[in-house]
């Protein structure tokens, strides 16, 4: 993840990793070619579609997030997630602490999908001073 919250992912298996985000238009994943950076998280656009959002209730609230699948692409209308042998979910914590703000403010209930994936404590997120060896 960068300074701005954007979340980047690299293919470095054998096997084929599929990904898609709540912001895509396509509903089926797309591949991640091997070793090459990909940018799976936009949050610069995702602050955009909350703008439009707060600007007009018509415009659905979007909750972040990655899905990665791996050895099987992924269609969120030909398939159920689970039907996957292996995947994972990425949330993006600063677009989901931007989204409990704004949700607060409106008045708004918490995102109660989300409190259960983050509260676990079985997770943790590194980032590059976790690991500088010191």
């Amino acid at each position: 993840m960068d300074e701005k919250g954007n979340i980047y992912a690299t293919r470095h298996c054998r096997s084929k990793v599929f990904w898609w985000n709540t912001l895509c238009q396509n509903v089926v994943s797309e591949e991640m070619t091997r070793d090459a950076t990909v940018k799976v998280f936009n949050n610069e656009e995702f602050e955009e579609k909350l703008r439009q959002f707060t600007r007009q209730d018509s415009i659905k609230c979007l909750k972040p997030g990655v899905v990665l699948t791996f050895a099987q692409r992924w269609s969120k209308f030909d398939s159920h997630l689970n039907a996957h042998l292996v995947y994972a979910i990425v949330t993006p914590l600063k677009a989901v602490q931007l989204l409990e703000y704004l949700m607060e403010a409106r008045g708004g209930e918490r995102l109660k999908s989300l409190d259960t994936s983050l509260n676990t404590g079985n997770l943790l997120m590194s980032d590059a001073s976790m690991n500088s060896g010191s």
